[in-house]
C-alpha cells in the first residue's frame, strides 16, 4: 500500500502559510518599547513550529531560516536581549524570506539564494549583541556561564531516542543537527543516541524532539565537555620524564624496580666473583685487632690459642721433632720481637 505524501505537504504549506500570516500581523502591531510577553511568546511559537514541520518534511532551506530566527526570538523573550526596531525589521525579512522558499517548494516559483543568505547573516549579527545577565534578585543567584570547550561549544548532552521509525529519526537527527555538531550512534540495535554538542538549552532540545515522539520518551543527558588536547610543549615534557630526561631508563613497575633492587645487591657483592668492598677504616682496624691476637704480647695476655699448639697437631711428626720445632718458635719469636705474625708449617 502506497501512501500519497501530497496531501500531508499541503496541510503544511496552509498551515505555513497561516503562521506567516500571523506573525506578520504580530510583528507589524507590537510595541517597541514596552512589547507584550505573551505576543513575543506567540511570534516565537510560529517560528518554532514552522521550523518543526519543516524538519519533519526535510525542507532544510527553511529550517535553516527558522532556526536562527528562533534563537534570536528566545533571546528577546527570555529577556537576554532588548527588542529593537532593528530587530523587528530583520524579522519582517525573515518571514518574506520564508514566504518565498514556501512558494518555491509549493509552486515551483525561483528563489533567490543571495537574499536568503543576507537574511541569515543579519539575523546572525543581531543574535551576537545579547546582553550581560541579569544581577540575581530575591537571594537567589544566577547560573555561572559556561566556559567554551575545545570545540568551541558550551555544552555536550546525550540525546537517547525510543523506538521509532527510521525516516522519523533521520528526520529528527537532521534538525538537531541544526543546534551544533552530533555523533549519531544505535543502541541495541532498535534505537538512535545522538551526542551533541551546543550552545543552545536541553529546553531547545525537547521542542524539537516533541513533534515527532513525547518528550518523557526521551532520555537526555548533560556531559562534561572534553580535556583539551595538550600541545607539543607539553607532549615533549611528557615525554621526556617518562624517558628520565634522556639519561635514566624509565622505571614503569615493580618488577623493573625488584631487578633494579637485586643488580645493585649484586654489584655490591661482587657478582660472586669479587670479596665485597670495605671501607678501609674498617679493614685497618680489622688487621690491627689481628695482629694483636698473633703477636706474643697477645699470647702472653691469655691469648686462646699458640703456635706450640697448633705443631703438635700436625700429623706425621715425632715427639723430638716436636721439641725441636718449638724451641726454634720460641728462638725466633724472642729474637724477632717487631714480628707481627707466626709462620706454622
Amino acid at each position: 500500500m502506497t501512501i500519497d505524501m501530497s496531501q500531508f505537504f499541503q496541510v503544511f504549506f496552509d498551515e505555513t502559510e497561516e503562521l506567516l500570516a500571523e506573525m506578520e500581523k504580530l510583528l507589524l502591531a507590537i510595541d517597541v518599547q514596552s512589547p507584550d510577553e505573551e505576543d513575543l511568546n506567540a511570534i516565537f511559537r510560529a517560528a518554532h513550529s514552522i521550523k518543526g514541520g519543516a524538519g519533519t518534511f526535510g525542507l532544510n532551506d527553511l529550517t535553516e531560516v527558522t532556526h536562527v530566527l528562533e534563537s534570536l526570538l528566545d533571546k528577546i523573550r527570555k529577556g537576554e536581549m532588548a527588542l529593537t526596531a532593528e530587530h523587528v525589521d530583520a524579522f519582517l525579512v525573515a518571514k518574506d524570506i520564508l514566504k518565498m522558499q514556501l512558494d518555491g517548494h509549493r509552486l515551483q516559483t525561483p528563489v533567490d539564494q543571495d537574499a536568503v543568505a543576507d537574511a541569515r547573516m543579519t539575523l546572525q549579527s543581531l543574535s551576537q549583541d545579547a546582553l550581560p545577565p541579569l544581577p540575581p534578585e530575591h537571594g537567589m543567584e544566577t547560573p555561572s556561564a559556561s566556559a567554551v570547550a575545545p570545540d568551541g561549544f558550551t555544552r555536550h548532552f546525550r540525546i537517547e531516542l525510543p523506538k521509532i521509525a527510521p525516516r522519523d529519526a533521520d528526520a529528527l537527527v537532521a534538525e538537531l543537527g541544526l543546534l551544533g555538531h552530533i555523533d549519531r550512534t544505535a543502541i541495541d540495535g532498535e534505537r538512535t543516541c545522538v551526542l551533541l554538542a551546543t550552545n543552545e538549552s536541553a529546553d531547545d532540545i525537547v521542542a524539537i524532539c516533541s513533534f515527532v515522539l513525547d518528550p518523557s520518551d526521551l532520555k537526555i543527558t548533560e556531559q562534561a565537555a572534553p580535556k583539551p588536547a595538550m600541545t607539543a610543549a607539553e607532549a615533549k615534557a611528557a615525554q621526556e620524564e617518562a624517558q628520565g630526561y634522556g639519561f635514566f631508563e624509565p622505571l614503569e613497575n615493580e618488577a623493573d624496580l625488584a631487578a633494579a633492587a637485586k643488580a645493585a645487591q649484586e654489584e655490591k657483592q661482587g657478582y660472586g666473583f669479587f670479596e665485597p668492598f670495605e671501607p678501609p677504616a674498617l679493614k685497618e682496624a680489622q688487621e690491627a685487632a689481628a695482629a694483636a691476637v698473633s703477636s706474643p704480647a697477645g699470647a702472653a695476655a691469655g691469648a686462646p690459642f699458640s703456635a706450640t699448639e697448633v705443631s703438635s697437631d700436625m700429623p706425621g711428626t715425632s715427639g723430638s721433632d716436636k721439641k725441636a720445632t718449638a724451641r726454634k718458635d720460641n728462638d725466633r719469636a724472642a729474637g724477632n720481637q717487631e714480628s707481627s705474625s707466626i709462620r706454622v708449617g
